[in-house]
């Protein structure tokens, strides 16, 4: 594993595990005499002891449990620690704590702490708890939103184990998948794993998880962290190993593919894998054929782009130089006269050449940044050009195979690089770049500040989004047909299913690719630095973090008409404050923000869209 990732892993683990540092829990038992309801006043005292660990605290909650010993009957006894836990309550609301803060309840004689006759005084008790929570800035509140949710088994490495996670993610572990960072292979026994599921914005935000990458917005279909470790060591998974995670049943969305976290400068983005995300389990025995005429007839419009051809650049209008006027004295009267005769021939030409100078540059720069965009052109049609030639060599395939290999199989073996990035290409700018500038190519450079077009995490589908629809057709009809036949059903197909090669924090996602006109950006003035900011949309699964840029708070490259909410946290003496705003995305009006103090819940109902 590489020392980053490495370092990842056993950064996020140490995250969870320690991440309570602003939260105290405070317990007691108030002790009670035998039949009795009533506090004494060393009991008094004990609950002032907690009272005095409240005040001035951020957020607390206070947890009452009555109990009673095992003499008389049940239903009394259930009475009796009732009368208890409210003795306590009223204690407590009496010193002036609000009674919304106090859970409260009653066992009877149900959990005794002791049956021996001599030790019964014990059991005569209300158990009192106080988790007390204080915030010195924004991340220490963020952090307390919600509970350590690590769901941790424990498996024999020689056995594959299948298992099921509280919010329906399915994990299958095949046996004897783990080694040590070294490569050598994980010991014989038990190893524990450590698996969270991030479904809700409350998750991520709790996780410091965002739908972004770079400058990029994603849409989740969900994200799952993974750990595994033996004698206090971590392992990763060995060479040509995966787990395979089943999501739990959702809207499905086209074009998700695993991605798995990567750090910068602390925070986690998410780097694309290439590797697809399905929604549907094959089996080997299965063919079947359907109508693939949609994609056999399919005409393709990419060979329409054509490239404007140039004519040569003109050279960058320099500046003659100033010719000086011969001096006498250094000539003979007749030689005087033919250095007097250049020097106003050279005078005529510096003259003409200064006429209009700064506007031919103008004009010349001009056209250098007219070419650039020929530039751009010329690097758009090899680009299709190759799509094109793709293709067309994959339909092709499909149309000598059609009856050869189940239909299914065929498609999604055939076109799985239409979800792909087409990513980074090289890009060969002394070829293109000397095609429009010709021999004036390196004063283009020396003389403006030109830029050359890259082209980065294009969608393969976008290039062709006639097709795609064609491809999406032919799917539609293996999926029912796969219905029909029994093969799959309406729980795989709201399900996606991934196999991860990594551990660590993994992200079924997708990239939101828009055109220019249908991005917008959402921007707004902030001088305070310790606010910190959310964007919540509530018709994609997605959640932003701004950009701050001296005192704005920026919102880049947006979908256009998406109803969002903005939320806004910040502390203020020890306590936490929210606001959000619901809005349209493209909204321009002034935003304005109305702080209220709030708790846990509270924030927890301002992210959660529903």
């Amino acid at each position: 594993m590489p020392a980053k990732k490495f370092f990842l892993l056993s950064f996020i683990f140490l995250y969870s595990t320690l991440r309570t540092f602003s939260q105290e829990i405070i317990q007691k038992n108030i002790l009670f005499d035998y039949d009795q309801s009533d506090i004494s006043e060393e009991s008094r005292m004990a609950i002032n002891e907690i009272y005095d660990k409240i005040e001035g605290a951020s957020e607390y909650s206070i947890s009452i449990i009555g109990h009673t010993d095992q003499d008389g009957g049940e239903l009394y006894n259930l009475e009796l620690s009732k009368q208890r836990a409210i003795s306590v309550q009223n204690q407590l609301l009496d010193l002036g704590i609000s009674k919304k803060d106090i859970s409260i309840d009653f066992k009877g004689e149900q959990i005794l702490l002791s049956e021996a006759q001599k030790l019964k005084a014990k059991n005569r008790r209300v158990e009192l708890s106080a988790t007390i929570y204080n915030y010195s800035s924004v991340n220490d509140f963020v952090e307390q939103i919600q509970k350590d949710q690590v769901h941790r088994i424990k498996i024999n490495n020689k056995e594959e184990v299948k298992y099921n996670l509280p919010h329906g993610t399915s994990v299958s572990i095949p046996a004897n998948a783990f080694c040590y960072a070294d490569g050598t292979a994980a010991q014989d026994g038990e190893i524990q794993i450590n698996i969270k599921e991030v479904f809700s914005y409350v998750d991520m935000v709790d996780n410091f998880l965002f739908t972004q990458t770079s400058d990029q917005m994603l849409e989740t279909g969900g994200m799952i962290y993974i750990e595994a470790m033996q004698d206090d060591q971590i392992l990763q998974l060995k060479d040509g190993a995966s787990i395979e995670l089943k999501f739990p049943p959702q809207k499905l969305k086209k074009g998700m593919e695993l991605f798995v976290a990567a750090e910068d400068e602390g925070d986690i983005l998410w780097e694309a894998t290439g590797m697809d995300v399905t929604n549907e389990l094959e089996k080997d025995d299965l063919f079947l054929q359907v109508d693939l005429s949609p994609i056999l007839n399919f005409k393709s419009n990419l060979d329409e782009i054509s490239i404007q051809t140039t004519e040569e650049m003109p050279p960058y209008p320099i500046s003659l130089r100033k010719p000086n006027p011969p001096f006498k004295g250094n000539y003979t009267p007749e030689k005087f006269e033919i250095a007097q005769k250049k020097y106003l021939e050279a005078k005529e030409r510096y003259d003409n050449n200064q006429k209009g100078l700064s506007e031919k540059r103008e004009a010349w720069i001009k056209e250098v940044y007219k070419r650039r965009e020929i530039l751009a052109a010329h690097r758009e049609y090899e680009i299709t050009s190759r799509i094109q030639g793709r293709l067309f060599r994959a339909i092709e395939h499909v149309r000598n195979n059609q009856d050869k290999i189940s239909h299914h199989k065929l498609i999604n073996g055939t076109f799985a690089f239409l979800q792909r990035q087409i990513g980074r290409i090289k890009y060969d700018k002394a070829h293109y770049a000397k095609l429009v500038y010709g021999n004036s190519l390196q004063d283009a450079l020396k003389y403006t500040n030109l830029e050359f077009p890259l082209y980065h995490h294009k969608i393969f589908a976008s290039f062709c989004g006639d097709f795609n629809s064609k491809l999406n057709e032919v799917n539609t009809s293996i999926a029912e047909k796969k219905y029909e036949m029994g093969y799959i059903d309406k729980d795989i197909l709201s399900r996606y299913v991934l196999n991860t090669p990594t551990l660590g924090w993994i992200n079924c996602d997708r990239f939101i690719q828009l055109p220019e006109a249908s991005k917008t950006n959402l921007e707004f003035v902030n001088n305070d630095m310790d606010i910190e900011y959310y964007l919540i949309f509530k018709n994609i699964q997605s959640l932003l973090r701004p950009k701050r840029l001296k005192n704005k708070i920026a919102f880049s490259n947006i979908p256009k008409n998406e109803n969002v909410r903005l939320v806004a946290i910040k502390t203020k003496n020890n306590k936490a404050f929210a606001a959000s705003i619901d809005m349209n995305s493209s909204s321009k009006n002034k935003l304005k923000f109305d702080f209220k103090e709030t708790k846990i819940q509270g924030i927890k109902k301002l992210l959660s869209t529903s």
